[in-house]
């Protein structure tokens, strides 16, 4: 053989490997990382092989400057940190969230309640958990002091231009606290994303709340949990599995995020009527609509509703469907859920 028939024959091999390497592209993505204090996991078909992770974690920084009460620097900071009447300047997200979080206010009959942040931080529900030290025999009646700050009426959004918009303060001391919703239109945000890259096979999930789209990479429909209701710290088990296909869920509940204090349970779902931790026998609500915006908001609502009020409203609202689960009056554990959840037997 002669030196050019070699040199010849490696370049073809050369070739037959770098197309080999070129065709072997992985279409099933799986992104995760942190954001809003807890994690987010993207599953995802690709025939190109796109990793979207840089991308991603910038669309959930710029979120986080806008909606997070967390970060001392974010809009809706600087909005509960301003005097009365001082107009902040606001973004897409906070417009949107905003306009959404006041008509779910409306709907649910102030169950879900936007400005029930003085309530959160006074219970110690908030970063400031060292407030759980001042909790005491008197609490509820200091707690009734701070309802005349409740209501979205203390704040008014108005365009200045066609591309500027602000919000005012109308009572002093008054605040917002999405974190009941803005988790729910995060995961809206990133699938909204993914379908601008012509993705139309996802799962998005930030934090338990979760949007879907299409089929997984079995080509089958997407299946989520539902977790059992237990107070035991660290320890998960699946209550029900569901398909979730082309929607969204989210779920809320009351066995995990409380403390206990002088023989009192305080729970993290507050009741913006009374002011004060709600305790039901609805145990869990898990909410499914088209956006996970909707499904979150609704899911801290129907904790604050309890079972038969939350299965009402469910089956008067088209775009709602609901798993619930509650202690009848006997105290036994039952699961409930309406017509257009499928649950996988």
């Amino acid at each position: 053989m002669t030196h050019n028939s070699i040199t010849l024959l490696l370049t073809s091999v050369l070739l037959i490997v770098f197309s080999a390497c070129q065709t072997a592209v992985n279409p099933h993505i799986y992104l995760k990382g942190e954001t809003m204090g807890t994690y987010y996991n993207i599953k995802y078909t690709d025939e190109q092989g796109r990793n979207f992770k840089k991308e991603i974690n910038q669309l959930l920084i710029d979120f986080d400057q806008s909606l997070s009460t967390y970060n001392k620097k974010s809009i809706i900071s600087a909005i509960n940190n301003a005097p009365v009447n001082q107009a902040i300047l606001v973004d897409d997200y906070f417009i949107k969230v905003f306009t959404r979080a006041k008509a779910i206010n409306v709907e649910s009959n102030g169950a879900f309640e936007p400005t029930i942040m003085p309530l959160v931080y006074f219970w110690g529900f908030s970063a400031e958990k060292k407030m759980r030290d001042k909790i005491n025999a008197t609490s509820k009646e200091k707690a009734n002091e701070l309802l005349d700050l409740i209501g979205m009426k203390h704040f008014k959004m108005d365009k200045i231009d066609a591309q500027k918009t602000a919000i005012k303060k109308l009572k002093a001391n008054a605040q917002l606290d999405f974190n009941a919703i803005a988790k729910g239109y995060g995961v809206d945000v990133l699938c909204e994303y993914l379908a601008t890259q012509q993705i139309t096979n996802y799962m998005v999930e930030i934090g338990g709340e979760v949007r879907t789209s299409g089929v997984n990479h079995q080509q089958q429909k997407w299946k989520v949990g539902i977790d059992k209701p237990t107070e035991q710290k660290g320890k998960r088990e699946i209550e029900e599995i569901v398909v979730l296909q082309n929607k969204a869920m989210a779920s809320s509940g009351n066995y995990r995020n409380y403390y206990e204090k002088d023989g009192q349970k305080y729970v993290h779902t507050i009741n913006p009527k009374t002011g004060y931790p709600e305790m039901s026998n609805l145990l869990s609500a898990s909410v499914f609509a088209p956006d996970c915006m909707t499904a979150d908001a609704y899911a801290t609502a129907f904790m604050v509703m309890g079972f038969k009020k939350a299965m009402t409203m469910t089956q008067q609202n088209k775009n709602l469907e609901a798993l619930f689960i509650y202690g009848d009056e006997q105290g036994v554990i039952q699961t409930v859920y309406t017509s257009g959840v499928e649950v996988i037997k």
